[in-house]
């Protein structure tokens, strides 16, 4: 393995090192803006504490997602807000007003919680809740969906372009690490055993090629989550793209070389004189 390989295998292992640490922090960043998200509850209010109950089970069978179900009484609020804030009211008049209990529906810092919360809101809708009894924060949330679907739109659009990046980077390494071989820039043709060995040679360089950099990519990121660097927010299905990307790169350049040695073997014709008798 020469000094040319080496470089442009290190090459090829650092390009996906890099493609794995962009795709981590896309997902970083979404995953601080679905964390925003179940830090916005809906609220639900209600007179009657049998409603919420009800609403309570169906929530709680119906929808996995939703994180947490909490209940308060509208007593309970008023003097908790007494205690927190300090607006010379006595506590004990409380009890000569009536205030509706309050239900906080929080949701899983994931995706499915944006329909989640769609479904959550039209089983409230079946109780016959009025709308006025019910703060879903509508504006937060179309704020921030907005953002993860621009989030989404340019990972999508870097993953394309990254994935071309890669895919020309291995073709044009590979291509120039068969057109640097010194026989075949001196025309120099080989005997059936030097074939057969430079086959081989190229079989091994696309085989380390093809594996080297994509176990060092997968190993490298698995050792940082185990040492607490990284969190699993990357899944195998981004690991299968890539490994996806330098198949069909190696398949392209198979097809080309394969081209190239039925073009040179065309080119050579060999004749062999038989004494004829007389």
């Amino acid at each position: 393995m020469n000094l040319r390989f080496t470089m442009i295998l290190v090459l090829i292992t650092i390009t996906l090192l890099a493609w794995t640490f962009i795709h981590y922090q896309y997902q970083e960043s979404v995953q601080h803006r679905l964390k925003q998200l179940s830090d916005i509850p809906v609220y639900v209010y209600s007179d009657n504490p049998e409603t919420l109950e009800s609403l309570i089970k169906d929530l709680r069978n119906g929808i996995p997602e939703i994180d947490s179900l909490i209940t308060e009484s509208g007593q309970e609020a008023a003097r908790q807000v007494l205690r927190d804030y300090p607006l010379g009211i006595v506590p004990s008049t409380l009890e000569d007003y009536v205030f509706p209990s309050s239900l906080t529906i929080s949701f899983k810092p994931i995706l499915a919680s944006l329909v989640a919360r769609t479904k959550a809101l039209e089983i409230v809708k079946r109780y016959q809740i009025p709308a006025q009894e019910i703060e879903n924060q509508e504006a937060a949330w179309t704020l921030l969906k907005t953002d993860l679907d621009y989030l989404r739109d340019r990972w999508s659009n870097s993953t394309i372009f990254t994935a071309l990046i890669v895919f020309l980077l291995f073709l044009f390494a590979r291509l120039y690490l068969i057109l640097a071989d010194p026989k075949a820039k001196k025309g120099i043709t080989a005997t059936i055993l030097d074939a057969l060995q430079q086959k081989e040679h190229k079989k091994t360089h696309s085989l380390m090629l093809l594996a080297v950099p994509f176990l060092v990519n997968v190993v490298a990121y698995q050792i940082a989550i185990a040492a607490k660097l990284a969190q699993p927010l990357v899944d195998w299905v981004f690991f299968l793209v890539q490994f996806g990307v330098v198949v069909t790169a190696t398949i392209v350049v198979a097809m080309l070389d394969s081209m190239t040695d039925t073009a040179e073997d065309n080119t050579h014709s060999f004749t062999l004189d038989i004494p004829q008798k007389s």
